[in-house]
C-alpha cells in the first residue's frame, strides 16, 4: 500500500513524548528506526534540519512517527494501529 502512495486506515493514534537531547535524539531515532524495519519496513524521513527531525515508518500492524524538536529537547512518538 505505501508503495502504491496510500496509507492503511488506522484506529485513533497514541501519543508518547519523552526528553531527549536533540543530538541523542536524532540517534536514538535511528537507532530504533533501524532495529524495527531492518530494511524491510516503508520509511519517510519527513524533516532533517537544525530544529526538526522526523521519520515515519509502517510496521506490521501500526504506524509510527518520530519526531526530535531542538526547541524543547524533547522526542513525540505517535503510534497508529491498523484497523
Amino acid at each position: 500500500m505505501i508503495a502504491e502512495g496510500r496509507a492503511p486506515d488506522t484506529l485513533p493514534p497514541t501519543t508518547e513524548t519523552q526528553e531527549a537531547k536533540f543530538p541523542m535524539c536524532r540517534a536514538m531515532v535511528n537507532g530504533l528506526v533501524g532495529a524495527l524495519t531492518r530494511n524491510i519496513y516503508p520509511t519517510v524521513l519527513v524533516a532533517d534540519n537544525a530544529r526538526i527531525y522526523a521519520k515515519t515508518l509502517w510496521l506490521n500492524d501500526e504506524s509510527m512517527a518520530l519526531t526530535c524538536s531542538s526547541s524543547d529537547d524533547k522526542l513525540t512518538t505517535v503510534r497508529s494501529k491498523y484497523k
